[in-house]
């Protein structure tokens, strides 16, 4: 029993360590894609696509009009320009990140907002986690088995001298002696 709680608490803070580091990870992956994927844009027109990966791009014209782009469900259209920073807003419990990057051609002035909704990251996330724990779950099961098997086979020659000593002393007869345990381990010098 205390080795499988022992294991379980084991399992849980590995899953925590694991949980946190992937949100991390993961966070800090999709920060780089977004402004990668708004630099690009600005750098080279052709690349734009309203839509790819997860990220929504959108063009926006010096008057702060959206000539171009698809703008996600739920996104505040009033938010001010954020340039060589990632700005993160939240707007009905939805978080998103947005990147700004200028974007002048001789035809057009204005800049490029990529933006992507957080709940987009932990999809990633959850499917390490629900892996994680089915597989953890058959681990401490089939460690906690084959624990048990090995401890009570292990102790076997601690219950075989118990049960000839308790016979012993219910008897009293002294003539009996307990078997002599193969190995060179603690049971055998006991």
């Amino acid at each position: 029993g205390w080795y499988s709680i022992f294991l379980v608490l084991m399992l849980f803070f590995l899953a925590t360590f694991i949980m946190q580091f992937m949100a991390l990870w993961e966070d800090s992956e999709i920060r780089a894609d977004l402004q990668q994927q708004a630099v690009k844009i600005s750098d080279d027109p052709r690349q734009f696509k309203g839509f790819h990966d997860g990220i929504y791009s959108m063009l926006y014209s010096s008057s702060g009009f959206i000539t171009r782009g698809v703008v996600p469900d739920g996104f505040p259209l009033n938010q001010s320009p954020s340039f060589n920073t990632i700005t993160e807003i939240k707007n009905n419990n939805v978080k998103y990140y947005y990147y700004d990057a200028h974007y002048n051609t001789p035809v057009f002035t204005g800049f490029v907002r990529s933006v992507v909704p957080v709940s987009t990251l932990s999809r990633k996330t959850n499917s390490i986690v629900l892996a994680f724990l089915c597989g953890g779950a058959t681990f401490i099961i089939i460690a906690t088995f084959g624990g048990y098997m090995l401890i009570r086979r292990g102790l076997r020659p601690l219950r075989t001298m118990t049960k000839t000593a308790a016979e012993i002393g219910h008897s009293k007869d002294l003539s009996k002696r307990l078997t002599e345990v193969q190995g060179n381990d603690e049971i055998h010098r006991l």
